[in-house]
């Protein structure tokens, strides 16, 4: 237990470490935060806006119920596309990374719209599950939200790969989710602690914005503590974002290495190998069309799902275990001179 510890805890470190050196990648979770306020305030609008939403949501008729619960599983099933989509480009660009090809981020929006079919039916099944989640919570004070709970840890844990994989494999949902469960049940372990660890060096963040609110208060002084608030706030939103950034790229290279049994550019290979021992296979990622070009992905007999095909050879652009090795070099250049 303490080697997966150790080996998600470093796992998790790497992640961040890609992430402040590709800073831009946590674009994506703000764009999908603006989508998502948007989603929601174009239904918030008209009800609060409109007699005929003031009337559905305000009476207590039960004939009414209908409507809300149409309404309501609407606006699940928008907010969770939105944030499914802008993952979805974010774990295919960060997949372009580990390859060590260059990218940019309308590559990332172009590889999620070319998959816009699969994403739209997988959110369709997360809302309708996470709508029967939420209904079943309340039902019932206390048991509704046992169950909730223990219904919704698991099919969160067994659903963590379906973004990367309809991504990379092009699955349908149905069987992405079956897929999904087989990679978590070779990665559970350093995968669960890899994402505790990136919960934990969020929530240290957070509460360093609360402490520079409550400093701010305690000099008596509004300006400074009205300044001292909004720069808390900003900060935790920051690291609201960054948990969501660490979060897909922790993912994406978990799927990386559970698919190929290779550690992608940029992480330590040993480490890999230490906390996966035993995963077979040496084929490589390449995602189909991140450049507006298609890739064949041939078919395994008796798979049911595509394989990926071998590695290509990399481009001209450097990646993250490229400038480390340059940076390495160059200091012992330095040390020997």
């Amino acid at each position: 237990m303490f080697t997966r510890m150790r080996n998600g805890w470093a796992i998790s470190m790497a992640s961040l470490g890609l992430l402040m050196e590709n800073k831009k990648l946590i674009l994506f979770p703000f764009l999908s935060s603006i989508a998502s306020l948007l989603v929601v305030a174009s239904f918030v609008a008209p009800i609060v806006g409109t007699t005929t939403g003031r009337t559905i949501f305000l009476t207590e008729d039960p004939d009414a119920q209908t409507g809300q619960m149409v309404v309501l599983f609407l606006l699940y099933f928008c907010c969770y596309f939105v944030t499914l989509f802008f993952n979805a480009a974010l774990v295919g660009v960060t997949m372009m990374h580990l390859d060590g090809r260059p990218y940019k981020l309308s590559d990332g929006l172009r590889i999620a719209w070319d998959r816009f079919s699969l994403i739209l039916m997988w959110a369709v099944i997360a809302a309708s599950v996470g709508f029967a989640l939420k209904m079943i919570e309340q039902r019932s004070k206390l048991a509704g939200k046992i169950v909730a709970l223990i219904l919704g840890s698991a099919w969160t844990a067994m659903t963590y790969f379906v973004v990367p994989v309809l991504i990379v494999e092009r699955a349908p949902a149905h069987k992405a989710i079956g897929r999904s469960f087989s990679l978590v049940k070779q990665t559970w372990g350093e995968g669960l602690v890899a994402n505790w660890a990136n919960g934990l060096f969020v929530g240290l963040g957070i509460l360093g914005g609360v402490a520079v609110m409550m400093l701010a208060f305690a000099t008596g002084d509004p300006v400074i503590g009205g300044l001292g608030m909004l720069l808390g706030v900003m900060w935790m939103c920051l690291m609201v974002l960054v948990s969501m950034t660490l979060d897909s790229i922790t993912n994406a290279v978990l799927y990386v290495y559970a698919r190929t049994g290779q550690s992608p550019d940029g992480f330590d290979n040993q480490l890999l190998e230490m906390a996966f021992a035993g995963k077979g296979g040496a084929e490589g990622i390449r995602i189909g069309n991140e450049g507006g070009v298609e890739v064949e992905e041939p078919v395994k007999a008796g798979s049911g799902l595509p394989a990926l095909p071998a590695l290509p050879d990399k481009p001209s652009g450097p990646s993250l275990a490229d400038m480390r090795r340059r940076e390495a070099a160059s200091a012992e250049s330095t040390d020997a001179a």
